[in-house]
């Protein structure tokens, strides 16, 4: 959910690792914001939101990386 990048920073870890916790067992995923981002939103969010994927990256779940 996009709206998630209105939220405080903790808020923003939270949820990320509560999802990728919950897909632990899939084979990897792919992370985007879905609707995309609103004019408003801060880009310091959206740069936390990209960081704690990343630092979920040294957790033994396979990362799909399209960079």
């Amino acid at each position: 959910d996009p709206f998630l990048l209105y939220a405080p920073r903790e808020i923003i870890k939270k949820d990320v690792n509560t999802l990728l916790n919950n897909m632990r067992s899939s084979k990897g995923f792919i992370c985007n914001l879905g609707h995309g981002i609103a004019p408003d939103m801060k880009m310091d969010n959206v740069k936390y939101l990209v960081d704690c994927v990343k630092e979920y990256q040294n957790s033994s779940l396979p990362v799909v990386n399209h960079n």
